[in-house]
């Protein structure tokens, strides 16, 4: 059985907001996280996690069975880089790696696969200590593996990368999951379903009159529990995940995880578990955290009135991002006022609140209250109690893992 470690590398602030809290791995794409297709393929091995030291407990508590930072010395390991998203085609390249050899898999100066044994395995383990710059790792390693440049890899550099590759997996992982046409749960009799064989519908899930679910364009995939409300309009790709509810709208070429409320038009999103957006507004290529509530009206400008390329702002930095649509990059426990517009390109990170929102402000730092201009911060106490009430709602107990988490990262991001 080999081993297997699943690694964050020193990228991880390109990926922020949506890495603050978890690596990037334990991020949605398609129907699954990027951790979950990977252990789709390698569910036999012994699959170790590494990530950075302050998101440990916290990890841990999602996955319970897999050992985190803690590397077996004892036999050589397949270290497979957590920002590359799985395909069959790597796949097969892996399993057809020599197990008597050293071997890397590179892509444009990054490391997305190292087969290592031996003295090779300790250098790994040493630079996994912190997380590795990849051309730190690659000089240690080439002169002394079997090195193949990979022609194509998915792999996430930047967090609307996700969004991107999001209509693919969507479609790959239905292809994958070999559920079409099956339809367990309940169809109102005024339910409209164009092509029924692109379908998936699991049980306990209550469709009601005059819904639309149009799979002619890509594959509509739904959860057990769901409830969609009357004059939805779904169309495929689109992946609902367990106990979330549509409450009227249209939906399309989207992700929404589960336990979520969803209403108005959203497009070409990743909307992440226990996340509201159960009134009316546009929410457009997007990726929404977890645990947060876009207020009635909010809304997120997509595209430039003279449809050039967007750009955003990271902390005192302006990125080029090469696309013409992107939306609202919004951080866990985000929170935002009725009636909010958001420019395209904006990056709302982990756990601000906002409210007397100018249109042209386009990045708030981690825990802004208010505007981003006045330079003030969510109390820390009053973040809790929000957030107690928030989790009770949904019969969460907030754990102190998490609780030593938003400390950490409160005290790090306010003392700036």
């Amino acid at each position: 059985m080999i081993n297997c470690c699943i690694f964050e590398d020193d990228t991880v602030s390109n990926l922020f907001p949506i890495t603050e809290t978890r690596p990037i791995y334990d991020c949605q794409v398609g129907m699954s996280t990027l951790f979950e297709k990977f252990y789709q393929s390698f569910k036999y091995s012994n699959i170790t996690l590494h990530a950075r030291a302050y998101l440990k407990s916290t990890l841990q508590e999602s996955y319970k069975k897999f050992p985190i930072n803690n590397i077996n010395t004892g036999s050589p390991c397949l270290f497979y880089n957590g920002r590359s998203i799985i395909t069959e085609e790597l796949v097969n390249k892996i399993k057809k790696i020599d197990p008597n050899q050293n071997t890397l898999f590179t892509y444009k100066g990054t490391i997305i696969v190292a087969f290592l044994k031996g003295d090779l395995l300790e250098i790994a383990i040493h630079l996994l200590k912190e997380l590795p710059n990849n051309s730190t790792f690659i000089k240690q390693l080439r002169s002394k593996c079997i090195v193949t440049e990979l022609d194509e890899c998915n792999i996430v550099n930047a967090p609307w990368d996700l969004i991107e590759f999001n209509k693919l997996y969507l479609e790959t992982d239905f292809k994958n999951s070999k559920k079409l046409g099956i339809i367990k749960g309940h169809l109102s009799p005024f339910t409209s379903v164009y092509d029924e064989s692109n379908v998936f519908i699991d049980k306990n899930s209550y469709v009601e009159d005059f819904v639309v679910i149009d799979a002619r364009k890509g594959p509509v995939y739904i959860e057990q529990n769901v409830i969609i409300h009357a004059h939805t309009r779904i169309e495929g790709p689109v992946f609902i995940g367990k106990n979330s509810t549509l409450l009227g709208g249209r939906i399309s070429n989207s992700t929404i995880n589960q336990l979520c409320k969803v209403s108005g038009e959203v497009s070409n999103s990743i909307i992440e578990s226990y996340s509201n957006k159960a009134h009316a507004g546009f929410l457009g290529d997007s990726y929404v955290g977890r645990w947060v509530n876009l207020g009635a009206e909010t809304t997120t400008s997509n595209l430039k009135n003279d449809y050039s390329d967007i750009s955003i702002k990271f902390e005192k930095n302006k990125i080029q991002t090469n696309k013409q649509f992107l939306g609202t990059m919004f951080g866990d426990h985000v929170k935002t006022a009725i009636g909010t517009k958001l420019n395209c390109g904006t990056i709302i990170r982990t756990g601000s609140i906002i409210f007397n929102h100018t249109f042209t402000t386009k990045y708030y730092p981690p825990f802004s209250w208010g505007t981003a201009d006045k330079k003030t911060y969510f109390k820390l106490e009053t973040f809790f109690l929000a957030l107690e009430r928030i989790m009770k709602r949904r019969n969460i107990e907030l754990s102190d893992n998490y609780k030593n988490l938003y400390i950490f990262l409160h005290e790090n991001y306010t003392k700036k």
